[in-house]
């Protein structure tokens, strides 16, 4: 008789086996941060991303202030990849609310309060407006302009007279220490460089498309490391 008697075998029925417990997770790989300044702006990102954890969405705070120090956190100055994204003023007649800025140079205010940080050239700006364009988005490259008031209509003409397609109160400051990783600034059009207020139209046509971008920054995030790498980069 075979010396394991039927007593001694494991029991294999399924309905007393334990279940199997599930693999761990493997962790996501952060592509990159999007810095939001308002709440309502970041909200709209999320929304394009719909859940997908690779890209980083975080709430910077509005104005140079909040700006200076967001862009000090660890956890954004270890970001693979950082980008600004929100909405902004125009400064060119040629822009209509919901038309995307996507900065080929950012610039501050030369008589903004304080430390002034240098002009930062974007050289993967034509790779991220292509990711745009092909969403249907109506994309512009150019100059953006980072400023500590939008006060009146001679402040932005003053701003105009700089090149400068759109104005902010953000990026420059966001971008300044982002050093030699990819970055990107992308501002969405709110109001048009003659109407003052925003129309609720255009301002709920420019939150639409800030979603949009969301899916473009993302496309970008991943491919602008190799990109850089290979040089094909280049300021649009």
């Amino acid at each position: 008789m075979n010396p394991l008697q039927m007593g001694d075998l494991p029991a294999l029925d399924a309905d007393y086996a334990e279940p199997l417990a599930p693999p761990a997770p493997r962790p996501v790989a952060p592509l990159g941060t999007v810095l939001a300044p308002m709440r309502v702006e970041a909200a709209a990102l999320r929304r394009g991303l719909a859940g997908d954890e690779r890209l980083r969405v975080w709430c910077a705070g509005a104005g140079l202030r909040r700006a200076r120090r967001t862009a000090m956190e660890p956890d954004v100055l270890d970001s693979p990849a950082l980008a600004v994204a929100g909405l902004g003023r125009a400064l060119s007649p040629s822009l209509r609310p919901g038309d995307v800025v996507v900065a080929s140079v950012v610039r501050a205010d030369a008589l903004t309060e304080g430390v002034v940080p240098p002009a930062r050239w974007l050289p993967t700006a034509s790779l991220l407006a292509a990711a745009l364009r092909s969403r249907g988005l109506t994309v512009h490259t150019g100059v953006a302009i980072s400023t500590d008031r939008l006060s009146g209509p001679a402040e932005r003409a003053r701003l105009a007279m700089t090149g400068a397609l759109v104005a902010d109160l953000e990026s420059a400051w966001l971008l300044a220490r982002c050093g030699n990783r990819p970055a990107a600034c992308v501002r969405v059009v709110a109001r048009d460089a003659r109407r003052h207020p925003a129309g609720l139209g255009g301002l709920r046509r420019a939150l639409l498309n800030l979603s949009v971008v969301a899916a473009g920054l993302q496309e970008w995030a991943a491919a602008a490391p190799g990109a850089l790498r290979e040089g094909r980069g280049k300021v649009a």
